[in-house]
């Protein structure tokens, strides 16, 4: 290990690093915390001077292997790095070097930090960046990423596609920016901006994580939905409050011209991260001063501990991934019904260009998992709670948990009801259907069913939003809430839900999706009533849901499916409320 007057500085929760974990067990505090952040050994050349250059800077080489042409938005993304470091008192701290070619050292040397550039078969990752740091102090001692190409290919994890269960210690940024990119490209984008823009990204993030720094999923908030497509102002501060976040591709919704696709610049987040890690020789005061400014709304934090990727996980909506701007619902709705309105023009455009219909499966699955995005981040604001983890000497007018205002989980729930549940939601051209085709290659379509099983890729995205909104976290959630200023009771919640699914076509022929949607709701109803985990008032709700349903499938129809579908629904209540008694 170094033996060197490397300055160790304590975690901070509201400041994401790596760290390790240091309790004192002799203190009488009852947080006896003083983990160690993980940071780079820096030394000012002049440490008299305001702004010097590091005795020994931070040292990235790009491994020879990396094409040509994407050297050098690798290394503007690495650079721009520098931006941050400038405000804790060093210029130029870090450099970037490409490999010789007749080098005599390969990228695995650990004198050596390199960006490598890879093209594996089946990755697990696009991009990962791993650091080695001493326990005892916390310096990070080297660093390695590694950049897989498929991320700037349009191939895609079909397996995947409705799968966002991931690891929260796995880092899948190079993943969500591949599929912006191909979801641009289907969109009829060919900005070759993408790309250069997407790689700096990549590289900011990536290297972010060798220099110590956690995800941070609160980053997407910086901006409202007009300044977010103005490139005068996310090229002066980024698209979001941090590189180090999960966000959706800024795609300029209908009628808005096209900004900034992905940040290129570190952003004010990640700017005073890098301030509070790396400025040296801080006394006492001056760290209190720099954590003081946690209260911004530019400095919100929040890591994969606290995200909510998944039903029932996590509890602040604002710590969500594929989100973007301070009005995320909007946001949402917007790329909805872009995808909506460019769907049509997938089959003609195609048509004269395609080598294989494997180009039309694509196009298919990245707009129901684009889609499928967008209504999971509309649901999180169902049962919403808004944290704060600031120190209390600093809170001005906000306390720790905050329910998200009733007002946007009764229109989060509206918006699920026009894009998810209506008779109108998934309005999917058959024209493509038909031509969502599998390359076949070999055997590998054995056992597979290679027609396109719409219907269950629609309910499976369907219920995904039920997993959250039925979650008994949720429900538990929201009838705590009211105890503390959410007036969106479970009663509302189940009320409003059971309508947005039942009612509509009621008179009618109902769809094979809805009567699909239908029996699955039903399901979880009956499923509440027979479980422990849920708490009485979700289970009243949910049985006054069941007598509602009873009601409402009573009336006669013409169409001898729906007849069918409707004594189905009136059977399994039927048959569950005996089980349940």
């Amino acid at each position: 290990m170094p033996d060197n007057d490397f300055e160790p500085r304590i975690e901070n929760q509201s400041i994401g690093y790596f760290s390790d974990r240091v309790t004192n067990l002799t203190s009488k505090k009852i947080t006896p915390y003083q983990d160690l952040i993980s940071k780079w050994y820096l030394q000012k050349q002049d440490p008299t001077a305001e702004f010097s250059k590091p005795v020994k800077p931070i040292t990235f080489w790009i491994e020879n292997t990396t094409p040509l042409e994407l050297r050098d938005y690798i290394r503007d993304g690495v650079l721009a790095w520098n931006i941050a470091f400038k405000e804790a008192g060093f210029i130029d701290a870090i450099e970037v070097k490409i490999q010789p070619d007749d080098a005599e050292w390969d990228a695995g040397d650990i004198r050596y930090n390199v960006i490598r550039w890879t093209s594996s078969p089946d990755p697990l990752f696009g991009g990962y960046g791993p650091r080695l740091a001493n326990p005892r102090t916390g310096e990070i001692i080297g660093a390695d990423i590694m950049l897989e190409w498929v991320y700037l290919t349009n191939r895609i994890n079909y397996d995947a596609i409705f799968n966002s269960d991931s690891s929260p210690m796995s880092c899948h940024s190079s993943e969500f920016i591949q599929d912006g990119m191909v979801l641009a490209q289907n969109i009829e984008l060919n900005d070759p901006k993408i790309i250069e823009q997407a790689i700096k990204r990549l590289a900011l993030h990536e290297v972010g994580h060798t220099l110590g720094l956690n995800h941070n999923f609160k980053g997407s908030y910086l901006h409202n939905n007009q300044d977010v497509h103005n490139p005068e102002i996310t090229g002066k501060v980024g698209v979001t409050a941090s590189v180090m976040e999960y966000p959706a591709i800024n795609l300029a919704p209908l009628g808005v011209e096209q900004g900034d696709y992905y940040d290129t610049i570190p952003g004010p987040y990640d700017i005073w991260a890098i301030k509070y890690g790396y400025t040296p020789n801080l006394s006492e005061d001056e760290l209190a001063a720099i954590i003081a400014e946690e209260i911004k709304a530019e400095h919100m934090f929040a890591n994969d501990s606290e995200d909510m990727r998944s039903p029932g996980r996590g509890i602040d909506p604002r710590a969500m991934i594929n989100d973007l701007t301070n009005d995320p619902i909007t946001y949402a709705i917007n790329r909805i019904e872009l995808l909506n309105h460019t769907q049509d023009n997938i089959v003609p455009r195609l048509a004269d260009r395609v080598e294989t219909f494997e180009e039309y499966r694509l196009a298919l699955s990245v707009f129901m998992r684009e889609y499928s995005r967008q209504l999971e981040v509309i649901s999180r604001h169902i049962g919403g709670v808004y944290v704060e983890r600031y120190n209390p000497k600093n809170i001005s007018n906000k306390e720790p948990y905050t329910p998200a205002p009733s007002d946007e989980q009764r229109r989060a729930m509206q918006s699920l009801n026009k894009y998810a549940f209506s008779i109108d939601a998934f309005p999917i051209n058959p024209e493509l259907l038909k031509r969502v085709q599998i390359q076949r290659r070999m055997f590998d379509l054995s056992g597979e069913h290679e027609d396109p099983q719409i219907h269950k890729m629609i309910l499976e995205i369907q219920n995904r939003v039920l997993d959250h909104i039925l979650s008994p976290w949720t429900l538990y959630r929201i009838s705590d809430t009211e105890l503390y200023g959410n007036d969106y009771s479970v009663d509302e919640v189940m009320n409003d839900l059971t309508e947005s699914i039942f009612l509509g076509d009621q008179d009618n022929e109902i769809s094979s999706i809805r009567r699909n949607l239908q029996t699955s709701y039903v399901r979880r109803l009956i499923g509440i009533l027979g479980q422990d985990y849920y708490n009485e008032l979700a289970t009243a709700s949910a049985y006054d849901s069941l007598r509602k349903i009873q009601k409402i499938i009573r009336g006669s129809s013409n169409d001898v499916a729906t007849r069918s579908h409707r004594r189905l629904v009136a059977w399994i209540i039927e048959s569950g409320l005996d089980r349940a008694n």
